[in-house]
C-alpha cells in the first residue's frame, strides 16, 4: 500500500507551506519514496489556497497513492483554511482521503503520540530527507493503520 501524509506548516504569519511524504509498505516495512513541499506565494488567501489545492490534486494524481491522510492542526486560521483546500483537492484525486489530529493519528497506529513521531522521522532520516517532513510522514505511517 502506498500512504501520502500531508502537514501544513506556517512558514509566515499569512504564508503555508504543505508537506507531502508518500511512504510504502510494499517491502514489508513502511519507506519513504517520496517527499516535496507546494509552498504559496505571499499573495491573496484565495490564490493561496487555489494553487495549493490545484498542486495537490495534480501531485497526488501522478504519485499513485492508495489513501492520503491529511494532519489536521487547530490554529492558526491560515493553516486549517489550507488544510482544508488540501483535504479537498486529495479528495478529488484520492478517493479514501481521510483528516486527522495527531492524537488520533497515534490512536490509528497503536502507539503513543511521540512513537509515532519517533518512528516516521526514523523513516524520513533513513531516506535522507529533511526532518521537516517527520509530521507529514507521521500521517502517511498512521494511514495504514486507518480504520
Amino acid at each position: 500500500m502506498r500512504v501520502a501524509g500531508i502537514a501544513i506548516e506556517m512558514v509566515t504569519s499569512k504564508r503555508p507551506t504543505l508537506r507531502l511524504c508518500v511512504l510504502d509498505d510494499g517491502g514489508g516495512n513502511p519507506a519513504v519514496t517520496h517527499a516535496e513541499e507546494i509552498s504559496a506565494d505571499d499573495v491573496d488567501v484565495v490564490e493561496q489556497l487555489f494553487a495549493v489545492a490545484r498542486g495537490v490534486e495534480s501531485r497526488l494524481k501522478g504519485l499513485s497513492v492508495d489513501r492520503v491522510i491529511v494532519r489536521r492542526a487547530d490554529v492558526p486560521r491560515i493553516r486549517l483554511l489550507t488544510e482544508g483546500a488540501a483535504v479537498g483537492a486529495a479528495r478529488a484525486a484520492i478517493q479514501d482521503t481521510r483528516l486527522a489530529m495527531g492524537v488520533e493519528l497515534a490512536h490509528w497506529y497503536g502507539q503513543a503520540k511521540n512513537d509515532l513521531v519517533n518512528a516516521a522521522a526514523g523513516l524520513v532520516a533513513t531516506a535522507g530527507k529533511h526532518a521537516k517532513y517527520g509530521e507529514a510522514a507521521s500521517a502517511a505511517l498512521a494511514g495504514f493503520q486507518a480504520p
